[in-house]
């Protein structure tokens, strides 16, 4: 099922607050501190936050899929559609 307007501004929104307050789920516990480093990787990742498993995902492994979402997303480009 293709994520919503709606879907999409949640999953921002839960990967930041993610990367809030499970900091020291990665790596020597660093995420962006500024806003807008904050803002523009939740960006980024925010399909990792619409997948179907994360209720079942611990932290580590969500924090993994942050950053694997981010590589891939620097890898492909700004203007590539995102995967799922």
């Amino acid at each position: 099922m293709a994520a919503t307007t709606q879907d999409a501004h949640q999953a921002v929104q839960a990967a930041a607050r993610f990367m809030q307050e499970k900091a020291s789920a990665f790596p020597g516990g660093r995420v962006p501190r500024r806003p807008d480093e904050l803002a523009l990787l939740a960006l980024k990742v925010h399909p990792v936050f619409l997948r179907t498993d994360l209720p079942a995902l611990g932290d580590s492994a969500i924090a993994a899929a942050i950053i694997a979402s981010s590589r891939d997303f620097d890898a492909r480009g700004p203007d590539a559609p995102p995967r799922q």
